[in-house]
């Protein structure tokens, strides 16, 4: 038996545009992945739009498992309280992940709301484009607000997760943007945190978080809109769901592996 696993498209991933394949690749690369669709048993990948242009490509089974995270990271995690405001992003961060009307949003902010603006403090580690270090610099109000920690290990990150109020997740403004959940999410979810996404238009993420498990914007979204969905947070005027204990830990998603592998 067979089961062909995918974390990402194959003919239809975005980058593969910047390989300027010759159109023989392309056509080798549709009829390699089309074989594949038509042989096996099973096809699973990570998010529902990846499924559905699976199924159109030809697939006869396809199960969506998504990413998760491990249980053991929290166990025993808690907030750490602070008279800060902190939001906080743990990863890469580069022009194709850059939230420009977040950033003027925190800046109004800090110009109408004196409180908020003696609070915030934004937190960044991993990679970051140097480009958006000085796009943030430019606003006089967060430029001494801006923490830059460098790399961090996991446990690092997890730690920062608990002094965080506000997490910041990004997708790639591009069609794989749409399909794409990207791992920290769940991550996020077990920390029970109040969770602001940016992506494209539409997105499973958007259709994910609309369900009540955080806020969720457009790139080029209204700043007002921005402004409002940040200051209900931080005067905690929001009340998120939780997701179901356990529901995206690797115990659980490997169960449901598991009941694939029975089927067939």
């Amino acid at each position: 038996k067979w089961i062909a696993d995918f974390r990402d498209p194959w003919s239809n991933l975005d980058i593969l545009e910047d390989f300027n394949l010759t159109n023989k690749s392309k056509m080798l690369h549709k009829r390699y992945e089309s074989e594949v669709m038509d042989k096996a048993d099973v096809v699973l990948t990570v998010s529902e739009t990846w499924a559905d242009d699976f199924l159109r490509l030809g697939a006869k089974n396809v199960n969506v498992i998504t990413n998760g995270y491990d249980s053991d990271d929290f166990v025993g995690f808690k907030s750490v309280e602070s008279d800060k405001f902190i939001v906080g992003h743990y990863g890469i961060m580069n022009h194709l992940r850059n939230p420009s009307n977040f950033w003027l949003a925190l800046n109004d902010l800090c110009k109408e709301n004196s409180d908020f603006n003696q609070k915030l403090e934004i937190r960044l580690s991993g990679n970051i484009d140097q480009g958006i270090i000085n796009e943030i610099n430019t606003y006089p109000l967060l430029s001494s607000k801006l923490v830059l920690l460098g790399f961090l290990n996991h446990k690092e990150v997890i730690s920062e997760y608990s002094r965080t109020n506000l997490l910041l997740l990004l997708l790639f403004n591009s069609k794989s943007g749409k399909g794409n959940y990207p791992g920290k999410i769940f991550e996020y979810f077990a920390t029970k945190k109040p969770i602001i996404a940016f992506g494209p238009k539409r997105s499973d993420v958007k259709n994910l978080l609309d369900k009540g498990f955080g806020i969720y914007h457009p790139y080029n979204h209204d700043i007002s809109l921005i402004k409002n969905n940040i200051l209900s947070i931080y005067n905690k005027e929001i009340t998120f769901k939780n997701i179901k204990e356990g529901e995206y830990s690797r115990e659980y998603l490997t169960s449901k592996l598991v009941g694939i592998l029975e089927e067939i």
